[in-house]
C-alpha cells in the first residue's frame, strides 16, 4: 500500500506494527504536515479494530485490553484522526479501515467488527466490510484481507474515487460469495481521482510488462509443480528400493539380523512414504496455485485491457460537449445493458458494473444482481435504534411510506414535495400510491403522469437497492415510451 500510495503521488507516513505510541506520533506529524497546505489527507489502517459506545478505535500491537474501561486508554480513536484532518484544515479526508476483523479483545467491544460513522464534511469513509459485521483474512501469500487485495488493483486503475471502491465492493461481495460487503459513507462534494489517467498514465510499456510478469509468475509455479513431481517420483524409486532390501532382508538366514534387518527397511519405508505423501500434496499444491494463478492473471490482463480501453474513451469524451458526452456514454451502456437485462447469469452483472461503476444504468443493475445473489451479511441498528434493512430483496415491506422533497441544492429553494405508500408486493413488482410499478429492489418500471402510462427502459432508480444513507448519491437515465 505504501508502495502504491507513493507512485500514485502521495507523501506516506508508514508505521508497520505499530504500539500507541508510534501510531499517535505518526498521526501528530501528519496534522503537522498537512498543516496550511489544503492538501487531500488519507488514513489507510489494517489490523485489529474494535467499537465501543458508538466509537471505533485501532489497537495497537501493545494493548493489553481486560475490559471496556481500558480500551479508550490503550487503543487510538477514529475521532482523534479526523480532529486532526480538521485541525490542519484539509481540503479533503479519505479514512480506509481494514479494521473489521474479529479479534482478541472482542469481549470489551459493544458488538462485533466497526460501529456505523457517517462521513463529517469533506471526507470519504470505507470499511472492509458493512457496520456490525466482521471481514475475512483473505490470502495468506499476499498477507493482505480480501477488501485491501482489490483495493491495490482499483487504485492503479483511472477512475474517480467512487468508482474505485464500489469496483472494491463489487469483487470482495463476489469472491466472498455474499458472506462480506464493503462499505462506504461519502459527503464529498469535489471530484477526486487516485489515478487521474493522465498524471500516471497507462502506456503500452505497462501492459507489456504485466503480461510479462504474468507468464513469469506461471513459469516459476509451473517449474515448482514439475520440481515436486519430479521427487515424489525419486522418492518413489528409493521407496522400492528398500521393500526389495526389505524383501531380501527376510532371506537373511540369522532370525534376529532378519527382524533387525526388516524393522529397519520397514521404517525407511514409512518414512519415505510420509516424504512421498507430503511432496504429492506439494505437488498438487503447486498445480492448483498455478490454476488460480493463470484463472487470476487471465481476469488481471482483461480488466488492465478494459480500463485502458476505457481511458480512451474518456479522453475522446473530454474533447466532446457535456451533453454529447452524456449521450454517447449512455448509448454504450445502453447497449449492454439491452445485452443482459433478462440474463440469469450471475457474470453478467458484475462485468457490467465492472466496467460502469457508477454509471446512470448502475443502480438498476445493482438491483438485478441483488435480485440473484444472497447476502450474509448481518444489519445492526445504528446509534439511533434503527435497524437499516441490507436485504435488497426485502427493500419494501407492506405499508412502507416515504415522504420526499426536491430542492435546488445551490438556493435550498424546495419545489417539490410528495408522500409514496407501498400499496401491493409482487413476486417482482411493487405498486406505490402514486400509480408507479417499481421492482422489489427500487427502480421505478411504469410511472402514471395523469391518466397516462409510460414505461421506462431501464427502469429508472429512485430508491437504492439496499437502505437510504447519508452521502449516498447516483444518477439515473432512462428511455421513456408511452403506454
Amino acid at each position: 500500500m505504501t508502495l502504491v500510495l507513493r507512485k500514485l503521488g502521495f507523501k506516506v507516513i508508514d508505521v508497520i506494527d505499530g504500539d500507541r505510541t508510534s501510531m499517535t506520533q505518526a498521526i501528530g506529524r501528519m496534522q503537522a504536515d498537512l498543516k496550511g497546505q489544503q492538501a487531500v489527507a488519507m488514513l489507510y489502517y489494517a489490523g485489529h479494530g474494535l467499537q465501543l459506545d458508538w466509537r471505533n478505535y485501532m489497537v495497537p500491537v501493545d494493548a493489553n485490553i481486560d475490559k471496556a474501561e481500558d480500551v479508550p486508554k490503550q487503543t487510538v480513536d477514529i475521532e482523534q484522526v479526523i480532529k486532526s484532518f480538521k485541525d490542519a484544515n484539509t481540503r479533503m479526508n479519505i479514512i480506509v479501515l481494514d479494521a473489521c476483523r474479529d479479534n482478541p479483545f472482542a469481549g470489551s467491544a459493544s458488538a462485533k467488527g466497526l460501529a456505523q460513522l457517517d462521513a463529517p464534511p469533506g471526507t470519504y469513509l470505507a470499511f472492509a466490510t458493512a457496520p456490525g459485521n466482521v471481514a475475512e483474512d483473505g490470502d495468506e501469500t499476499t498477507g493482505n484481507g480480501l477488501f485491501t487485495q482489490f483495493l491495490l488493483k482499483e487504485l492503479q486503475r483511472p477512475a474517480k474515487i467512487e468508482e474505485v471502491f464500489k469496483r472494491v465492493r463489487l469483487q470482495v461481495r463476489q469472491k466472498s460469495q455474499g458472506r462480506q460487503i464493503p462499505w462506504d459513507s461519502s459527503s464529498l462534494e469535489d471530484e477526486f481521482s487516485f489515478n487521474d489517467g493522465e498524471k500516471f498514465k497507462f502506456t503500452a510499456e505497462d501492459y507489456q510488462r504485466e503480461i510479462a510478469e504474468a507468464k513469469a509468475r506461471q513459469e516459476r509455479l509451473k517449474r515448482e509443480a514439475e520440481a515436486a513431481l519430479e521427487r515424489e517420483k525419486q522418492l518413489a524409486q528409493l521407496r522400492e528400493q528398500e521393500r526389495l532390501k526389505r524383501v531380501e532382508a527376510q532371506r537373511i538366514a540369522e532370525q534376529k539380523s532378519r527382524e533387525r534387518a526388516e524393522e529397519e527397511a520397514r521404517q525407511r519405508e514409512q518414512q519415505l512414504a510420509l516424504a512421498a505423501e507430503a511432496e504429492r500434496k506439494k505437488a498438487l499444491a503447486a498445480q492448483e496455485a498455478l490454476a488460480r494463478s493463470q484463472a487470476e492473471e487471465t481476469k488481471r490482463l482483461k480488466d488492465l485491457e478494459l480500463a485502458r480501453i476505457q481511458a480512451e474513451q474518456e479522453a475522446q469524451r473530454k474533447k466532446l460537449s457535456a451533453e454529447a458526452a452524456r449521450e454517447q456514454q449512455f448509448a454504450m451502456e445502453k447497449a449492454d445493458w439491452d445485452k443482459i437485462k433478462d440474463s440469469k447469469n450471475i457474470q453478467d452483472f458484475f462485468d457490467f458494473l465492472v466496467k460502469y461503476p457508477t454509471g446512470s444504468i448502475s443502480k438498476a443493475v445493482e438491483g438485478k444482481l441483488a435480485m440473484l445473489t444472497d447476502s450474509f451479511v448481518m444489519p445492526t441498528a445504528t446509534k439511533d435504534g434503527i435497524t437499516p434493512r441490507l436485504d435488497p430483496k426485502n427493500r419494501f415491506l407492506p405499508n412502507d411510506t416515504y415522504s420526499w422533497v426536491s430542492k435546488n441544492r445551490r438556493t435550498g429553494e424546495v419545489f417539490e414535495r410528495g408522500v409514496l405508500s407501498v400499496t401491493k408486493i409482487n413476486d417482482q413488482t411493487v405498486e406505490m400510491s402514486d400509480g408507479g410499478i417499481y421492482t422489489r429492489t427500487g427502480a421505478v418500471q411504469v410511472v402514471k403522469m395523469g391518466k397516462a402510462l409510460y414505461s421506462l427502459d431501464p427502469p429508472q432508480v429512485f430508491f437504492p437497492p439496499e437502505d437510504f444513507k447519508i452521502g449516498d448519491k447516483w444518477q439515473t437515465q432512462s428511455i421513456i415510451k408511452y403506454g
